[in-house]
């Protein structure tokens, strides 16, 4: 799947546009929710701030509607949500079969970096180590099999699935949250905001149980294709 295409503005529109954004943030009511039978499930990461703005003063967004900001995500406009349902993802990449040129390259690299250590430090033992340890698998490189992946890297991305109606009825959609951005002590340096747009009365109204079990089944899903008589939901 290609990487979708950011837009690109010169400096002075984007930060007016964002200032813009930000004003009208200040000055929304957050809408009235009865938490009592509220159809939000899960939780935002902790990096993840979410503001919901009630479907009455949605239009207030509408010229801003299109404006690919990077520290404030507009998630549904004209959507607004009737049920909300946040939960994390796992992304990662496994290559079974990479091609010896690739292996050769990063082991050789690696071996590179070690040995310029050893030159500033010949003690470092850990470094002796995983120098023997990448030499022995070139020498072996023809016997040896190989995979890559960033799977225990744990890359986990926040996302947000929501359910909205249209003319064809109750609809499911999902998107990627923002997050801030922390430095290494784990302080805040830029903050980012979801902007979540909710019917109020919707969110707030629990469906049937077997509609409940229903809308909670496909939430699982956080991909969709549309074919003409169904939805293939895909995870």
């Amino acid at each position: 799947m290609e990487k979708r295409q950011r837009k690109v503005y010169d400096r002075q529109e984007y930060a007016e546009k964002t200032n813009q954004l930000r004003q009208l943030l200040a000055q929304i009511t957050p809408p009235e929710l009865d938490q009592a039978t509220l159809q939000v499930f899960g939780n935002p990461g902790p990096l993840v701030q979410v503001q919901l703005v009630g479907a009455d003063e949605m239009a207030l967004f509408h010229a801003l509607s299109d404006f690919d900001c990077r520290l404030i995500k507009l998630i549904n406009f004209a959507r607004p949500a009737i049920r909300i349902h946040y939960y994390e993802k796992h992304k990662y990449f496994l290559d079974k079969k990479p091609a010896l040129d690739e292996i050769k390259g990063y082991l050789f690299t690696e071996i590179d970096t070690l040995e310029e250590k050893l030159r500033e430090n010949p003690d470092s033992i850990n470094a002796h180590q995983k120098l023997s340890q990448l030499k022995g698998w070139i020498k072996q490189i023809h016997h040896k099999s190989f995979a890559i992946s960033n799977y225990y890297k744990f890359y986990r991305y926040d996302y947000i699935a929501y359910n909205y109606l249209s003319f064809q009825g109750v609809e499911t959609a999902s998107t990627h949250l923002i997050k801030h951005t922390t430095n290494r002590k784990n302080e805040v340096t830029i903050e980012r905001t979801n902007v979540v747009f909710v019917d109020p009365e919707g969110l707030s109204t629990p469906t049937s149980h077997d509609n409940k079990q229903i809308t909670k089944y496909l939430a699982e899903f956080p991909e969709q294709f549309e074919f003409p008589r169904f939805t293939l939901y895909v995870k």
